[in-house]
């Protein structure tokens, strides 16, 4: 059976939160309820919510300041935020809203019509993102149990991922140092420009096979190794 998708609907006033409440759970939500910042962080830690409907104005904490701690709190990172607030809203307020995370800033009032749509968008968007992430954490297990040395890289050049063989065989002690390079940065300067060749052969025919190349180790010394890739959408 399908899990209900569960909304924390957070307002100090009691009647928007409980007609909010009532509609949603009408259509099908599980709905949490909350009247201050600080009664939702601790329902979104312990509950983990798909979608938190967050007024900005709340008695202790803003909601802004709710957004942010959710949003930079690991366990929450599918949990998704939509301010919502009953004051004039102008560009601004809206740009520092999603600035700090948010995934929608909703204007009250507004028909219930409306809401369900806003939520209806909000849920098939949730649900998209939370698929593919756990579709990309699949693939990064896969590939990190490779015997190969495997990288994704842009093709400008950065280095997006790289599995454990790669950075055990560069000489590193974890990935995060490494893909601060580029493969610029771990190729002698004099394969530069047949790197970017082949670079722009792969995105014109979508593989290259068996390309001999040195890499630098951090330690400086040398490995030679025998280079194959495919093209991979959805680089940014």
């Amino acid at each position: 059976m399908k899990k209900a998708v569960t909304i924390l609907v957070v307002d100090d006033n009691d009647e928007i939160r409980q007609l909010f409440g009532s509609v949603l759970r009408d259509a099908g939500y599980q709905v949490l309820e909350a009247n201050t910042g600080q009664q939702a962080l601790h329902m979104a830690q312990h509950r983990v919510p798909d979608l938190v409907l967050l007024d900005v104005r709340l008695p202790d904490i803003s909601g802004d300041e709710v957004c942010r701690r959710i949003k930079t709190n690991p366990r929450l990172q599918d949990v998704f935020v939509a301010l919502c607030s009953g004051e004039a809203v102008s560009d601004d307020h809206k740009v520092s809203g999603l600035a700090l995370g948010a995934d929608e800033y909703l204007v009250k009032p507004m028909s219930l019509r409306e809401l369900l749509a806003r939520v209806q968008t909000l849920v098939r968007l949730h649900s998209t993102t939370v698929a593919l992430r756990e579709s990309e954490a699949y693939h990064r297990r896969l590939i990190d149990i490779l015997p190969d040395a495997v990288f994704l890289i842009h093709p400008r050049g950065r280095l997006l991922t790289a599995n454990s063989q790669a950075v055990s065989m560069l000489g590193y002690t974890d990935s995060a140092h490494l893909l601060e390079k580029t493969i610029f940065d771990l190729t002698p300067e004099q394969d530069h420009d047949r790197i970017k060749q082949d670079i722009a052969h792969a995105l014109k025919v979508g593989v290259l096979r068996d390309a001999q190349y040195t890499l630098i180790r951090r330690d400086h010394t040398r490995v030679r190794v025998e280079l194959s890739a495919t093209v991979s959408l959805g680089l940014t």
